[in-house]
């Protein structure tokens, strides 16, 4: 075997331990065990883990999957494609998963003992690897990759949580118009925060031409109202904690 097929070969391994890691934590959270291992590495190599993922888009805040699914499946497989939008960059990607029906199962002697040889039996959660798998996949594809090296790295430095980043508004307003409550809202959205009452609960008010208010009509999390800040900083927005609100300047 040449040293390039070796290479391949090599790779290969990597990718196929990095995938049988993603099936244990993707049974693991329907189990619901909380998953700490967000970095593997495996000969010599690092990747996001299924749960790294997942966490990187927890913490930017502005990375959902589309709520459809396109299923498919053969003899062997079964096959889910979804699609992954970031709305602070404006791009999507659509993600694609797939899944053996059977799994291999090793024998045990009577003792439970595990055995060298195996058997194919149904996998009753395949349909659920796939979809999750696809939903990694489309997701994977939309964080930067610049993002995804920071959080390795702080990873390697003992760190869980990305670095907090500021996210800029997209609200395009044409010259002279006044921001609006509706291109707020609609920035909030983006970003995926739920401003409806079973959500954030949040009250926006035009005081002046100059200054709108958004308030917390009751108390949030400090995790929730840094995403919620991150994205009024975006306008250049002045918080004030006694009150629970934002001054929020509207040229």
């Amino acid at each position: 075997m040449s040293e390039k097929e070796t290479r391949i070969v090599m790779a290969h391994q990597v990718f196929l331990e990095m995938e049988r890691r993603d099936e244990e934590q993707i049974l693991d959270a329907l189990r619901g065990k909380v998953i700490e291992e967000f970095v593997y590495e495996v000969g010599g190599k690092l990747g996001i883990s299924y749960a790294g993922i997942n966490e990187i888009c927890y913490e930017m805040k502005h990375i959902h999957v589309e709520p459809w699914v396109m299923w498919d499946e053969d003899e062997k497989y079964y096959y889910a494609m979804v699609r992954a939008i970031n709305t602070v960059e404006d791009i999507s990607a659509l993600g694609l998963g797939q899944q053996p029906k059977l799994m291999k199962v090793y024998d045990r002697d009577p003792r439970g003992k595990r055995l060298e040889t195996s058997h194919l039996e149904e996998d009753r959660f395949a349909k659920t690897k796939a979809l999750s798998k696809a939903q990694r996949n489309a997701k994977k594809a939309v964080i930067p990759l610049t993002t995804i090296k920071v959080f390795i790295e702080e990873f390697r430095k003992g760190k869980t949580k990305l670095p907090p980043k500021p996210v800029e508004s997209r609200v395009v307003r044409p010259a002279g118009r006044l921001l609006s409550i509706y291109d707020v809202q609609e920035d909030l959205k983006r970003a995926s925060i739920d401003i409806s009452p079973k959500g954030c609960n949040l009250a926006f008010d035009t005081v002046s031409d100059d200054i709108l208010v958004v308030s917390m009509n009751e108390a949030l999390p400090e995790k929730l109202v840094k995403s919620i800040d991150s994205v009024l900083q975006g306008y250049g927005a002045k918080y004030h904690e006694e009150q629970g609100s934002w001054e929020v300047p509207r040229r």
